[in-house]
């Protein structure tokens, strides 16, 4: 029976092949492809007739469903595919070709040709079906795919932006930061979603969050700290903001920036946290890393004036003028030690010193 099946097929494509009428051709040659599917179990040689079919009438419509049909069957879907994808990019039949892609992907085991596969069904939704919600959802699924790429990441947010869709954004890189592994790239999930929330979600409770977590990545404090010192200091939360300020100076590496950290952090402490032992530990920290740091000898000179500071305000100061050879202000805290002075002996021994002092600046003029 097989061969009388072998014999019709030799038969048809004569026939189809002396036929004058293109009509009548096509018919013959579909007789035949579906005598070499169906009788003789050749479904890759019957699918190369449907594809001849195609380049003579790539609208003949029982050609392309045997296609189409063959396209959804696990085993030939990659000839099938291959056969009807020129006859629609030829076509401009974009949604078909999107449909086609889609079912291409099943198939692909190359995470490269995948999401080069989710790439162009993305822009044909968005660029030739005028659907961008779709491409959207479609580029989302790329991003899942390789979160690392940038070509993702950009048309992504593009998207988002045109759309007025950062929330969704949003919700998509949660998802991404919990379900990957390399650390670079949950570093730069987290801190773009610390950047969204904060700027353009109005959340920045949620920002802190994610900063923080950026913190605690490898190489991610030096990214972290300062976005999230601004955030803490914008929300008030002090206390928080003084556990950042330490980490920053102990990670900074230039002398200047160790000392204004924690002359921050002594401001921090005298102004929002009552803490004004805290605060003069943090400027005797600033000096002495830098002894100039202006605001730190600008705030201990004024503590020098109030009556409850501790003697250790002059204990770190006198030292600095000393150095700097500066009688005047030795004079002055010399006075101010006399304010604090309760024993006659100690008094006795400060006048002397303002006196020793005052001759000093006499002579040298």
């Amino acid at each position: 029976r097989e061969g009388n099946h072998a014999e019709l097929v030799e038969v048809l494509d004569v026939r189809a092949k002396c036929a004058q009428q293109p009509e009548q051709r096509n018919e013959l040659a579909l007789q035949a492809a579906r005598l070499v599917q169906n009788e003789l179990g050749d479904v890759v040689g019957a699918i190369g007739r449907y594809r001849a079919v195609l380049d003579r009438l790539p609208t003949q419509t029982a050609a392309r469903e045997a296609l189409w049909e063959l396209s959804r069957h696990e085993d030939y879907r990659a000839v099938a595919i291959q056969a009807l994808e020129p006859v629609l990019r030829a076509g401009q039949e974009w949604p078909a070709l999107v449909d086609l892609l889609e079912l291409r992907l099943p198939s692909e085991d190359d995470p490269a040709r995948r999401l080069a596969t989710l790439a162009e069904m993305a822009r044909l939704q968005e660029q030739q079906l005028g659907k961008p919600a779709a491409a959207f959802a479609t580029w989302a699924r790329a991003l899942a795919e390789d979160p690392s790429d940038q070509g993702v990441r950009q048309a992504l947010e593009t998207l988002a932006q045109q759309q007025g869709t950062l929330p969704e954004l949003a919700k998509i890189y949660e998802d991404r930061l919990h379900a990957v592994f390399d650390t670079e790239v949950q570093r730069w999930l987290a801190s773009r979603l610390a950047g969204l929330y904060e700027k353009a979600l109005d959340n920045p409770e949620r920002a802190v969050e994610l900063w923080r977590e950026v913190a605690g990545m490898p190489g991610g404090e030096g990214e972290a700290l300062v976005p999230l010192a601004s955030l803490l200091r914008r929300l008030g939360r002090h206390q928080d903001l003084e556990e950042i300020l330490i980490r920053q100076a102990e990670a900074a590496v230039e002398t200047q920036a160790q000392a204004d950290f924690w002359s921050t952090l002594g401001e921090l402490r005298l102004q929002q946290l009552g803490d004004m032992d805290g605060a003069i530990d943090a400027f005797r920290a600033a000096l002495d890393r830098l002894p100039t740091q202006a605001s730190a000898l600008t705030a201990l000179r004024a503590l020098v004036d109030k009556p409850d500071s501790p003697t250790s305000v002059l204990d770190i100061l006198e030292p600095l003028a000393e150095a700097r050879g500066d009688h005047a202000e030795l004079t002055s805290l010399a006075h101010a030690r006399l304010q604090r002075a309760d024993e006659s002996g100690e008094r006795a021994g400060l006048w002397r010193r303002i006196a020793d002092l005052a001759e000093t600046r006499l002579n040298d003029l």
